[in-house]
């Protein structure tokens, strides 16, 4: 099945489209395991969509343990106590709370709101270096996921991505 879905795709002139050579790989740094799911979760945002619904950006969450991911919708002038809702809502209150988060140093999620509310939660905030994959590769290879998968559904003017959103989640 592995090799009819590797020929389909390669036929598939939507796909040759929006394919883009790959970047010179990156020495990953192995993450420790965590002992169970959710355990460990890290985070992202990707930005520079074009409005689709009121939203301009996705925030990627991922389980480092099953490596299952959440995409939310989300304007990348999201407030920290705006982050802390959306995580409330669609990320603990499914999965509970993380013990461990990793997250790059973007100024939402260093905000001093969210110290805070880690620090009330007892949650443990890890940081990676921004743009730096092999910190955390996990969510930046995802990401690129997202990206490729929303160039090949949406309209020519971008603007229905949000609509999409939801189904690259399940993909």
């Amino acid at each position: 099945m592995k090799s009819s879905a590797k020929e389909w795709v390669e036929c598939c002139p939507v796909c040759q489209a929006n394919r883009r050579a790959h970047a010179p790989v990156i020495a990953l740094k192995p993450l420790e395991v965590p002992p169970f799911p959710f355990h460990t979760i890290s985070y992202d945002f990707i930005t520079g969509f074009p409005k689709s619904q009121g939203h301009d950006a996705i925030l990627v969450v991922i389980d480092s343990f099953s490596k299952f991911g959440h995409f939310i919708p989300t304007s990348k002038k999201v407030t920290a106590k705006g982050l802390a809702d959306l995580f409330i809502t669609h990320i603990w209150k499914l999965h509970g709370l993380p013990v461990k988060t990793i997250l790059d140093r973007g100024t939402t999620f260093t905000g001093k709101f969210l110290r805070a509310l880690y620090e009330r939660l007892g949650v443990k905030p890890a940081f990676s270096s921004a743009y730096h994959p092999e910190s955390d590769g996990q969510t930046e290879r995802v990401n690129q996921f997202i990206e490729f998968y929303l160039q090949s559904y949406v309209a020519a003017d971008h603007s229905d991505w949000a609509t999409w959103l939801p189904l690259a989640e399940y993909a």
